[in-house]
């Protein structure tokens, strides 16, 4: 993974994300289905000595320091990540948003859900008229001000808009948890962009494989690694085809009522081989 990455360009892993979020999003409709998408910036930071990194403001640390700016887009009713970029510099972040919404139209060939974000935007000569609310009493010294240009969304429903946008906050914090998103494999916003990337696909397969387990849908990455995926096996390979032998365990019977690993596998990348799944003693 890290000589791909030393062989890719920021347009290559757009174009490549792009692709992987148009195939998902045709083979499964639901995942980036909702009504709005949440936005947000991510600081990664930087321990070493020697990077061209700008400062940043490291939430984790509660303190500014070197680190790579980054920005996730999130549907706010799968909670999956759809869209990911680095490289930010502190006077771009106000493009980000706009940046974003081109490359939505590219996947989606229009914009038809409500963005929610943190951020300043600059729209150049916009004359549109926007909604401005102020909430007052939330904990903080001066108000909360939402803007919008949804004229007809109530007021109530603003809010609980504004509300599910901790969503892509918790979504943050398990991306940093199990996958360590935070743990930097070069001071390079290239490489950073490319982990960040396989981040994305590696949760999204994971909630992929949570709908086929009954009961355990809902379940984030972690819960889902350490019941379904962390157990011991067994690899035999004949020479044609490939044999997993997995000891049962407490969750084995969920995993026995998926009927999609009850028969032989077909693997694309290893020459259509077949995988085939046994449960040992």
């Amino acid at each position: 993974m890290s000589t791909y990455s030393c062989l890719t360009s920021t347009e290559t892993i757009l174009n490549f994300q792009k692709q992987i979020v148009k195939s998902l999003q045709q083979k499964y409709p639901l995942l980036y289905n909702g009504d709005y998408i949440n936005l947000d910036f991510h600081s990664i930071p930087h321990y070493g000595n020697q990077s061209e990194m700008e400062k940043v403001w490291a939430g984790a640390k509660h303190k500014t320091m070197k680190g790579a700016d980054t920005v996730i887009a999130q549907d706010a009713q799968s909670n999956m990540i759809l869209y990911t970029r680095a490289d930010i510099l502190r006077k771009e972040e106000s493009e980000e948003v706009l940046k974003f919404v081109d490359y939505w139209k590219q996947v989606n060939k229009t914009v038809e859900q409500t963005l929610v974000y943190e951020q300043k935007v600059k729209l150049p000569k916009c004359q549109n008229q926007f909604r401005q609310i102020a909430i007052k009493d939330n904990g903080r010294e001066k108000p909360t001000l939402i803007i919008t240009n949804d004229k007809n969304l109530s007021m109530k429903s603003i809010l609980e808009v504004y509300a599910r946008r901790w969503r892509i906050e918790n979504k943050l914090a398990e991306l940093v948890a199990f996958f360590n998103l935070n743990a930097l494999s070069s001071p390079l916003m290239i490489r950073i962009h490319f982990d960040m990337l396989w981040t994305m696909i590696a949760d999204t397969l994971y909630h992929i494989f949570a709908q086929d387990l009954r009961r355990f849908e809902k379940n984030l990455s972690p819960t889902i690694f350490k019941k379904f995926i962390n157990f011991p096996g067994k690899v035999i390979y004949d020479g044609e085809n490939f044999t997993v032998k997995i000891r049962k365990r407490a969750y084995t019977p969920v995993l026995k009522d998926v009927l999609k690993l009850q028969s032989p596998i077909t693997v694309p990348w290893l020459d259509n081989k077949k995988l085939k799944i046994i449960w040992t003693p």
